[in-house]
């Protein structure tokens, strides 16, 4: 039986479970609507994702975002990943799948809206190339 054949996975594609209120406790309002599009996102690309058990860890300038995974067993493609750093190239900082205690997880950095933006040359040519051929 592989995980697309249990009843999580049947249910997931049926609901998006939101972020538990006391969890977004420590985010700014600002960067509320940003974490939870993430979320959402995330979710509808692995929908293993257990979003009811999220934990949220706010640092100086990022916020430490720590998703367990409803299944020990998974595939997690690096195009699942790249397709949500991609949502918002600038405030996800990174994408990671780790595996702590047994229990698969994603954990993702994601900048506040306090900290400056990182670019290079090379994203600020990429977003022109994209306005021109519109």
């Amino acid at each position: 039986m592989t995980s697309k054949d249990t009843l999580g996975h049947a249910i997931a594609n049926v609901m998006r479970r939101t972020i538990p209120e006391h969890t977004l406790s420590t985010v700014s309002a600002p960067d509320k609507v940003l974490l939870q599009n993430i979320v959402h996102l995330l979710q509808d690309s692995i929908p293993e994702v257990n979003v009811t058990l999220i934990e949220i860890e706010k640092g100086k300038e990022v916020y430490n975002i720590r998703l367990p995974m409803s299944v020990r067993t998974l595939i997690v493609s690096l195009e699942q990943l790249r397709q949500i750093q991609a949502y918002s190239p600038a405030r996800i900082f990174d994408v990671s799948v780790g595996i702590n205690t047994d229990l698969p997880h994603i954990s993702l950095r994601v900048t506040t809206e306090a900290r400056p933006l990182m670019y290079s040359e090379i994203d600020i040519i990429r977003i022109t190339k994209r306005r021109c051929l519109d």
